[in-house]
């Protein structure tokens, strides 16, 4: 199996232990870009190897995805016509504490559930050794002093001071648990990665970041408040 790079990178993954990744794929420009790549490399190297994308979503609230991942998995077949499994993880809160509202639970009560259910989902796909590794676009982000000007210190998660190119080394973008090769990435480096494929109209008319969107079901919705909303703004020059 050959070597993955990111262009306009330092990043190269050696995929000769990969069998196959699962991609936890929100339907957002992060997971979409990293879609993007595995499914060109898919083509280029080889349409035998499993690629699935899991769109995971809490039951009667996130349902508006579907059609939105839907669409963009289809603009990506066009350009890469690869065999994608697709699935839809339907996480249900009710289940937490059968017979007490969910709304009534502490968040990491909830937060914990949904990370434990979106485990045991990866772990049956490795029992069935289909796929060796979860693929994700996790912690890209704005600068912390940069967010904090932009939008007042509302928001803390995934924070780094600074790109730190040691971690560029197959730890932590690839492990035997995950495939993470934007890891350690600002949100600003993924507009030039997404300026190389000549893909950044594109990601930004399919793709959606808005935290509020979930209360306004139109696939173009952006609130321009929140964090999501400013961060995609200084990223990539708008929502």
């Amino acid at each position: 199996m050959s070597n993955l790079t990111i262009p306009t990178t330092d990043i190269t993954i050696d995929m000769s232990t990969v069998n196959g990744i699962a991609l936890s794929f929100s339907g957002g420009p992060d997971s979409t870009l990293l879609a993007y790549i595995l499914a060109k490399y898919k083509y280029e190297i080889d349409n035998d190897f499993p690629l699935r994308f899991v769109n995971w979503q809490v039951k009667n609230f996130d349902e508006y995805l579907t059609p939105r991942v839907e669409k963009i998995i289809e603009w990506i077949k066009s350009h890469y016509n690869v065999d994608i499994d697709f699935s839809i993880l339907q996480i249900q809160r009710e289940l937490i504490r059968p017979g007490v509202d969910w709304r009534t639970l502490p968040v990491k009560v909830v937060e914990d559930f949904e990370q434990e259910t979106v485990a045991n989902y990866y772990r049956d796909l490795k029992k069935n050794t289909v796929y060796s590794h979860s693929g994700s676009a996790q912690n890209v982000h704005m600068p912390k002093q940069l967010a904090k000007e932009l939008y007042a210190d509302k928001w803390q998660h995934g924070w780094r001071e600074e790109r730190n190119p040691k971690l560029h080394v197959d730890k932590p973008p690839l492990t035997v648990k995950s495939f993470q090769p934007f890891y350690n990435l600002l949100k600003k480096e993924l507009f030039d990665i997404a300026d190389s494929y000549g893909i950044v109209d594109d990601l930004m008319e399919l793709t959606n970041s808005c935290n509020r969107a979930v209360e306004n079901t139109v696939e173009s919705y952006h609130c321009k408040e929140c964090y999501h909303c400013i961060e995609r703004h200084w990223a990539y020059g708008r929502y």
